[in-house]
């Protein structure tokens, strides 16, 4: 009885114990200096006739192109 008293207050202790301790913090300023706006494309060549937008959804345009002969 005296050895399964034993080992649960070690759970215990171990779990309090791993608990207890920070995570190491993160310097998020070395990581946002690495990073660079770059285009990843896809690039739009050629002529435009119109181009409209979607004002309730700001990533959403339509463009019209000029593909006749």
């Amino acid at each position: 009885m005296r050895r399964i008293a034993a080992v649960v207050a070690l759970v215990i202790a171990a779990t309090l114990i791993l608990s207890a301790q920070q995570p190491p913090a993160i310097d998020v300023s070395l990581f946002a200096k690495s990073l660079a706006w770059r285009n990843i494309g896809p690039t739009r060549g050629g002529r435009t006739k119109a181009a409209a937008g979607i004002a309730s959804q700001p990533n959403v345009f339509l463009i019209g192109a000029v593909n006749g002969g």
